[in-house]
């Protein structure tokens, strides 16, 4: 048609380039045709192979137990049932219940008058030798008691705890050391008390005690005089009623008191007014009040 005439080179170029086009298809579903043999087993496989692993992930399932490594509280839960999770996902937040801390405040003078009237007079000799674990462990072996307590309306609710640690500093705007206390199990209701359980956060106040102090003399401190040698003496009223002076070995001092750990005996008079003049083998009368 083109070497009559009839049709023009243009319309021959386009009808070849149609054809070319339409072969191109063609090539392309033939060789899509001839893979899909191939990819077919491929994927096969690949189910093969996924359905082996969710047998294998049921085998694990039906193994798997999570226990808690304590006897806690869930706090936070991050999951629920039947939700799928990836390695490293946090599923709970637990706060282990058998025992809580409390940091309680208390001025280095009052708690060592405290633990000097249980302990041997040696207490400063322990604190010079320092070491927390030491100290707590030495302390652990007296005759001290502490305890939360918890005002509730209507009750008032304590727990014993112990003395486990030190808090390590001194608080520099109160002056305060702090003293780790513990108690164990805050959770457990007691029945035969009807004592609530104690969560953490709670305000407790904590209470130092003692059943069996040493036995000591405490004197006024109004009664103390001290020497130019820098020792303390007394002032007494012997059997002959007449003043004597005598020189003693001083303790703590708590308020207007302080404990005499040597030089005075239970029953011996003591002058609490200063005698002026102070003449040693003069008469004295006592008052009584």
């Amino acid at each position: 048609m083109v070497k009559r005439g009839t049709v023009s080179q243009s319309t021959l170029d386009t009808a070849r380039r149609t054809l070319i086009a339409q072969q191109k298809v063609v090539l392309a579903i033939e060789n899509t045709l001839r893979l899909l043999p191939i990819q077919r087993s491929t994927l096969m496989a690949t189910m093969a192979t996924r359905k082996v692993e969710i047998e294998e992930a049921k085998r694990a399932l039906d193994n798997t137990i999570i226990r808690a490594p304590f006897t806690g509280i869930v706090k936070e839960k991050n999951v629920s049932e039947t939700q799928y999770v990836s390695v490293g996902t946090s599923l709970l937040t637990i706060e282990d219940i058998s025992a809580s801390e409390v940091v309680a405040e208390f001025h280095p003078r009052l708690v060592g008058g405290l633990f000097r009237t249980i302990a041997a007079p040696d207490f400063d000799e322990l604190i010079r030798k320092g070491g927390s674990g030491s100290f707590v462990e030495t302390i652990s072996k007296m005759d001290l008691k502490a305890s939360f307590h918890l005002r509730l309306p209507g009750n008032h609710t304590g727990w014993p705890a112990k003395l486990v640690r030190f808090n390590g500093s001194i608080d520099s705007s109160t002056g305060s050391i702090g003293l780790v206390f513990q108690i164990d199990n805050p959770y457990r209701p007691d029945p035969t008390i009807k004592r609530p359980p104690i969560s953490n956060g709670s305000f407790v106040k904590v209470i130092l005690s003692s059943s069996k102090p040493i036995e000591a003399i405490r004197i006024p401190r109004s009664a103390v005089h001290l020497a130019e040698d820098g020792t303390s003496y007394v002032y007494l009223m012997n059997a002959k009623n007449k003043l004597a002076r005598r020189s003693v070995k001083l303790g703590p001092a708590q308020n207007e008191m302080i404990v005499v750990n040597d030089g005075l005996s239970q029953g011996e008079k003591l002058v609490l007014s200063d005698p002026l003049p102070a003449v040693i083998g003069a008469p004295l009368e006592p008052v009584t009040q």
